[in-house]
Parts: structure tokens; C-alpha cells; sequence
């Protein structure tokens, strides 16, 4: 569970990165 919580916050900030650019 706590895995897939990090993972799911690493995609968001991802996308946020993404966005930024």
C-alpha cells in the first residue's frame, strides 16, 4: 500500500513538472 501511495505521488509531480515546462 504504501508503495503504490510514493508511486502515485511521484506521477504527480511528474505531471507537475511537465506542466511547468
Amino acid at each position: 500500500m504504501l508503495y503504490k501511495r510514493a508511486f502515485k505521488k511521484i506521477i504527480l509531480s511528474c505531471a507537475l513538472f511537465t506542466a511547468q515546462k
